[in-house]
């Protein structure tokens, strides 16, 4: 079985690639930036691991979600437990967060049913403005546990 990170890369396109592997904060609004990494302190705080905090490339991003997707106020991502990935996206605002969303899921479901692949769902943590995209559905609740958050999973229609 694929893990889900596996399956929206294969659909979604190759944002993964768009890590810095660092802390590089160019491009991004360091607000937003500085409440991702306040969510990645809570979470290892809860005793969730969280590990190698990477800033996503903000112009591969910009390039990689050019007319897809719209482009959040800041992304980066950790390892979680048993090596899963968390993704962080910070957004402006809820309106931004929930255009991001369904944008993300519109696109999604078409790749995948144009592939005729079948689509498992989309586990995430959904804050204010902000979401936590793990691999796997018992981690997210753990994470909105952790969070005071919702955990939620997105399927296509």
């Amino acid at each position: 079985m694929l893990r889900i990170a596996s399956f929206l890369l294969a659909v979604a396109g190759a944002a993964a690639a768009c890590r810095t592997g660092g802390g590089a904060a160019d491009g991004w609004d360091p607000a937003a930036l500085a409440s991702a990494d306040a969510l990645a302190g809570r979470i290892r705080r809860a005793g969730v691991t969280c590990d190698g905090w990477d800033v996503w490339d903000h112009d591969a991003i910009r390039r990689d979600y050019a007319g897809r997707l719209p482009v959040p106020a800041a992304m980066a991502a950790c390892v979680g437990p048993d090596g899963e990935d968390l993704t962080f996206e910070v957004f402006a605002d809820r309106a931004a967060r929930d255009a991001f969303m369904v944008t993300k899921m519109r696109h999604v479901c078409t790749t995948a049913a144009s592939q005729r692949a079948a689509f498992p769902g989309l586990p995430f943590v959904e804050g204010d403005a902000w979401i936590i995209e793990p691999d796997d559905e018992a981690t997210a609740r753990r994470l909105a546990e952790a969070l005071g958050a919702s955990a939620r999973l997105a399927t296509c229609p």
